[in-house]
């Protein structure tokens, strides 16, 4: 069940975020500047703050290692491979740079299919991912 959303992620970023870059038409370029600037910001603050806080932290806390009382588990009755079309950085540098194409070069038929293919895409998260997310939740709590 893991397996079939990590099939999901890359389609959904693709699916979401290059047609939300299409609408945005012409000022499509300095908002994702501005987003990308501020979303690297963020992502050097957190990694500084996080470094900070685990050699300040982490030294001092007393973890011992427990592994009495885990069970083993049994042996999988299948196993169904089905691995992401790509990961997920690849997925988002794609989208932005189709986006930003068809932003540029005005393709309206482009920007058509790609609203389908969010519809389309959006029909698979209601009907395939949304039911099984339970069962995958449950299956992964401790208790």
């Amino acid at each position: 069940m893991g397996q079939l959303i990590f099939f999901m992620v890359p389609l959904i970023i693709l699916a979401f975020v290059t047609p939300s870059i299409t609408k945005l038409k012409s000022e499509a370029f300095g908002i994702l500047t501005l987003a990308l600037a501020l979303a690297y910001t963020s992502s050097v603050g957190s990694a500084l703050f996080a470094i900070f806080l685990g050699y300040s932290f982490i030294p001092a806390l007393n973890i011992g290692i427990v592994t009495e009382g885990l069970k083993e588990l049994p042996p999988l009755l299948f196993q169904l491979d089905i691995p992401p079309l790509m990961p997920v950085m690849t997925a988002f540098v794609l989208s932005l740079a189709i986006g930003l194409a068809v932003v540029w070069t005005g393709a309206e038929k482009f920007e058509q299919v790609l609203d389908e293919f969010q519809r389309m895409v959006l029909a698979m998260v209601n009907r395939l991912l949304l039911p099984i997310l339970p069962f995958l939740l449950r299956q992964t709590l401790p208790y």
